[in-house]
């Protein structure tokens, strides 16, 4: 937009912008230059800064993969230990009841509810469904008090 001036001449407001000064006295950002050299030398500074971030930010990732294939790793690990300790536990349940009228009852395991493909995670989570329920069977028939 055009803006009519005391002395007569019409501007469109970017001359006041060129006079605008950078905090030092008798210095306009308009008389400001640099040469190639500098700008170079800045680009360079910029370039090297963006490939520093880049490198720690796949470092980053690359730290996160290994620290959850770990976690997975040790999750597997407790869950054959979990497995192996449900069965003793079972044995030792079917060994001391001798009645017919207090079997164990057999869980099968829990499939996750839906028609797709089941993901990891819905895997590990039906598991561990499975392990409780065979778990409470199993105190169950020993006569203990369901847990609330």
């Amino acid at each position: 937009m055009l803006q009519e001036e005391a002395s007569g001449r019409w501007s469109s407001g970017l001359d006041k912008l060129a006079e605008v000064t950078c905090g030092f006295p008798n210095v306009n950002l308009g008389d400001i230059t640099f040469s190639t050299e500098t700008t170079v030398a800045v680009s360079g500074l910029l370039a090297a800064l963006t490939g520093a971030i880049g490198l720690l930010f796949k470092l980053l990732i690359a730290s996160k993969d290994r620290h959850i294939a770990a976690t997975e790793a040790e999750r597997d690990g407790y869950k054959v230990m979990a497995d192996d300790a449900v069965n003793n536990l079972e044995k030792a349940v079917d060994r001391f009841v001798n009645d017919e009228t207090l079997r164990v009852v057999k869980v099968v395991p829990v499939v996750p509810e839906h028609s797709s493909v089941p993901s990891p995670m819905s895997k590990v989570l039906a598991d561990q469904a499975t392990l409780r329920a065979r778990i409470t069977a199993a105190v169950l028939a020993l006569g203990f008090p369901a847990r609330k």
